[in-house]
């Protein structure tokens, strides 16, 4: 009877041009590859198998892959992480749910892309696209920002920051103290401050922080 690792082994290739070990064996609904193992009609999750083989799998944590390819079991392409780890992996390799695809979106593609053009025509103001679309302030600034809705954010980007940076500009030394003064004295946040003076919360953290050379200190 052959071992695990025979069976494991014997189901790798490892020629792959990016480094990979490619499973050629079973796979599950996911696509993710399985090995027999632990009793009859048992199976375990392939990477799971190749991370175990040499490293503990800590309590509550999955095995991720670094590389995004689902059959890849070379145990320098994982690493163990727990659900916000597996969300942050997602969305660095591109693979994170969004747009339209996402089960949470209350936005449709054309909804964002007239919302990025309106922005970008430098007529319409975060609060005042928020009330056309019915939207949050916070929400309509994630999109213009290519926070949320990453995948069409090209189409508009050089206007988008274009806008963005001539708004930052509009704040002279009396907003940018008020903005300082206000944010010292406490009882609002970085976030309401973004949305009183109508910037993004970035321009916000970089005026509280000091962290920009064309803030005034």
């Amino acid at each position: 009877m052959m071992t695990p690792d025979e069976r494991f082994f014997g189901r790798v290739k490892k020629n792959a041009p990016n480094g990979c070990w490619l499973w050629k064996g079973p796979v599950n609904s996911r696509g993710y590859g399985l090995l027999g193992y632990g009793g009859r009609n048992k199976t375990i999750l392939v990477h799971r198998y190749s991370y175990q083989r040499t490293r503990e799998i800590p309590d509550g944590q999955q095995v991720l892959h670094k590389c995004g390819e689902k059959l890849c079991v070379n145990p320098k392409h994982l690493f163990a992480g727990d659900a916000l780890a597996s969300a942050n992996n997602r969305r660095r390799l591109g693979t994170q749910p969004s747009g339209e695809q996402n089960g949470h979106a209350r936005m449709t593609e054309d909804k964002v892309d007239e919302i990025r053009r309106l922005f970008a025509a430098g007529q319409h103001r975060v609060k005042a696209i928020a009330r056309l679309f019915r939207f949050t302030e916070s929400g309509v600034r994630e999109i213009v920002n290519g926070v949320t809705w990453k995948i069409t954010y090209g189409k508009y980007k050089d206007e988008l920051e274009a806008v963005r940076k001539k708004l930052y500009h509009r704040l002279g030394p009396k907003e940018i103290d008020e903005i300082r003064r206000l944010y010292a004295a406490g009882g609002i946040t970085q976030k309401g401050l973004a949305a009183q003076f109508e910037v993004s919360s970035n321009t916000v953290w970089q005026i509280v922080r000091k962290r920009r050379a064309d803030v005034r200190p």
